[in-house]
């Protein structure tokens, strides 16, 4: 097993407990937050630390450190390609690149044996602010380069497994809470049974490997200050954990419940949930908590519960992540634009814990329990065994005991002859069966007409074939209220059916392996590229899609007990 424990406190969009890491050779420190979306590792480049307009003061330190990927003798350059993460829920993401390579990365802060160094795994170097921060991926999946030789590189949890550093294909990670002072938590091959309340709820890995974390989020609910349950989700949905982002993102109508609940004042340059001083002082003196109520499904079944007090969602922005001031108190809230962006992000990971077992395509999700004094309690997970496969012809039965007669009973020649005589009988009886039989047909086809050949007979049968149908769209990929959702059939065109039950992938877009394109060079060196960044906010906000719709707040409650967004 490996395990590493969170210490440093970075980012822009809050202080989040990052891992350390090693890479190249010699090797070059730095800090990174894991992500459950990615299967590469990410380390910022210096460039994403040159001083210009939009260079945050202390960056080396906000981002995790800085590395030279050029500088290590190990470095084998791959080229500059899209990062292509988060896509779906910004179209700023789409010209975010990297410059990619192979290199040794190594887990923790000192070259110990207790950590595992590996070689020749996939690395790349950012600067855009869009990733403020390294990542390390936690995802199973290999990394593809679309080169003239097209060739595939594990990642690093893969390796892990192919050098017998771990048992099986399983992490486990929770984010840990700055105002707790409580740090994460990652281990590779098994788990910490001192970071989580058990439960026995099992949660399958949905069918897309890019979106495989995804949970029925059956209820979301608060209690306000006279203990009167408020609830926050009407109707239950599939939600992606991703750990990359800090948000959680949820239809509009449950953002207007949490902003009228909470006194929420939504910002349209910044595309925040604002938090004022005075709610804030309010807030703090209720204490309330969030209890999100999680199941493998949302139509049924056994369910967790996750409670997340008011602090969970109490984060602090900087620049360059918040550009009017220093810093301002923010709700890592989103309204989603489709059921593809519904997602739990890192703030949901600080009082949550998760274990992914990808040998066994499940995962399941705890309370975390914050306590840094608590003594760790690695449990390994064992590699999934090959199940026998069902025999193809039925059992053979045992064979039957030897049968002891008594003394006192027959003896073997009438025994003999019990038998011979009953098998006599039974032929008798078996014989003249037959003969009644044959009389009674011959009599039965007297009077028919003369008999007729096989090949002179003519069959006329009727059809066969189903009538064709087609899909009334194209296969959604998007938006299933279960995990194996059918399309719906009508007669439109004939199409041609497969011979196999066709299943709907969950949440997601066709499933794939990770291809990065290749893509521009970062333009974050001049300072054009901020005056883009605010032309492209300016441009959101005059086509209006910035501005949550607010629905029905006048009928909601809150604890102020006021309308947050009357005038």
């Amino acid at each position: 097993m490996a395990s590493v424990e969170g210490r440093l406190w970075i980012g822009d969009n809050g202080l989040w407990s990052s891992f350390a890491l090693r890479t190249g050779t010699p090797p070059t420190l730095s800090y990174v937050l894991p992500s459950s979306a990615s299967t590469q590792t990410w380390v910022v480049a210096p460039i994403g630390c040159e001083p210009s307009d939009y260079t945050a003061d202390n960056c080396t330190l906000k981002r995790g450190g800085i590395v030279n990927v050029n500088g290590s003798s190990t470095w084998h350059e791959e080229g500059n390609y899209g990062l292509v993460l988060e896509t779906n829920l910004d179209s700023n993401y789409d010209d975010v690149t990297g410059h990619f390579g192979l290199d040794t990365v190594s887990l923790g802060a000192s070259n110990t044996t207790k950590y595992a160094t590996l070689e020749a795994q996939v690395v790349a170097a950012i600067s855009s602010n869009m990733f403020y921060t390294g990542f390390f991926g936690l995802s199973n999946q290999p990394t593809n380069f679309t080169t003239l030789n097209n060739h595939s590189h594990p990642s690093f949890l893969a390796s892990l497994k192919t050098q017998n550093l771990i048992p099986s294909l399983s992490w486990s990670y929770t984010a840990g809470a700055h105002y707790r002072n409580s740090f994460g938590s990652l281990t590779f091959g098994g788990y910490d049974a001192s970071q989580f309340e058990p439960n026995d709820v099992s949660f399958s890995l949905a069918p897309d490997s890019s979106r495989d974390l995804v949970v029925g989020l059956n209820a979301i609910s608060t209690t306000s200050s006279n203990g009167s349950i408020i609830p926050l989700l009407s109707t239950p949905t599939l939600a992606f954990i991703d750990s990359t982002i800090p948000f959680l993102y949820l239809p509009p109508e449950v953002c207007d419940a949490f902003a009228n609940t909470f006194n929420l004042k939504w910002d349209n340059y910044s595309r925040l949930y604002l938090i004022d001083s005075q709610t804030h002082s309010n807030m703090t003196a209720v204490n309330p908590n969030v209890t999100l109520t999680i199941g493998d499904s949302n139509s049924g079944g056994p369910t967790v519960d996750i409670v997340m007090p008011y602090s969970s969602f109490n984060l602090t922005a900087a620049f360059p992540f918040y550009f009017e001031a220093d810093t301002v108190q923010y709700f890592p809230l989103r309204p989603a634009q489709n059921d593809s962006q519904y997602a739990l992000g890192r703030t949901f990971l600080q009082d949550a814990y998760l274990i992914t077992n990808y040998e066994h395509s499940n995962f399941s999700v705890s309370q975390a329990r914050h306590s840094n004094a608590t003594q760790a309690s690695l449990i390994p997970i064992a590699a999934a065994t090959p199940t026998s496969s069902p025999p193809i012809n039925p059992p053979i039965a045992p064979a039957p005991t030897q049968t002891h007669f008594s003394h006192h009973g027959l003896s073997q020649t009438a025994l003999a002859g019990t038998i011979a005589g009953t098998i006599a009988a039974v032929v008798l009886i078996l014989i003249g069966l037959g003969l009644l039989l044959r009389r009674l047909r011959s009599q039965t086809n007297k009077g028919r007409g003369p008999s007729v050949e096989k090949s002179q007979i003519h069959y006329v049968f009727e059809k066969q074939e189903l009538d064709g149908t087609a899909f009334t769209q194209p296969r959604s990929w998007y938006g299933c209220d279960s995990k194996d959702k059918r399309a719906e059939l009508t007669n439109i065109e004939v199409v041609e059916l497969p011979d196999q039950p066709v299943t709907h992938e969950i949440m997601s877009r066709p499933r794939k392996p990770w291809t990065p394109r290749r893509g521009k060079k970062s333009h974050n060196r001049k300072y054009n590229a901020y005056i883009n960044i605010k032309k492209a906010r300016d441009n959101r906000m005059s086509n209006g899609n910035v501005s949550p719709p607010i629905s029905n707040l006048s009928q909601s409650t809150n604890f102020l007990g006021s309308n947050p967004h009357a005038e």
